[in-house]
């Protein structure tokens, strides 16, 4: 399920987002139907279930400018075991049909390096 509380129709405000979910996004919906989701099937290695819930939080709040409005974010997402990434960006919302945003994130894994990404987006509605 997810929580959350949205800016005003003109997008200015605060914008929290609390989602708590099971399951593997990267294997897709089927593998979820056939491992069940009343009895998880347990990983081989260390006899953990291999459904594990995962949180994604996002805090942002909405700005204006005069050139539209910018909404900076910051999001934490912490998955079953050690996995967590951290989020940081800005949102800018020029008029209903550009948007542009860039993000930068670190995604750590016990088992892993580290992976540092940098996301820039831009939107245009025709």
């Amino acid at each position: 399920g997810t929580v959350s509380v949205k800016p005003g129709p003109d997008g200015l405000g605060l914008k929290l987002d609390v989602g708590l979910s099971w399951g593997d996004a990267g294997r897709g919906v089927d593998r979820l139907w056939d491992d069940g989701l009343a009895t998880p099937r347990l990983d081989e290695e260390d006899d953990e279930p291999a459904i594990r819930p995962r949180l994604n939080t996002e805090i942002g709040y909405g700005l204006r400018l005069r050139s539209g409005v910018v909404t900076p974010f910051g999001g934490l997402a912490l998955g079953g075991g050690d996995s967590r990434a951290y989020r940081v960006g800005a949102r800018l919302t020029v008029n209903p049909t550009l948007r542009l945003q860039v993000e930068a994130d670190r995604r750590e894994r016990s088992d892993n390096e580290p992976e540092h990404r940098i996301l820039l987006r831009g939107e245009i509605d025709l």
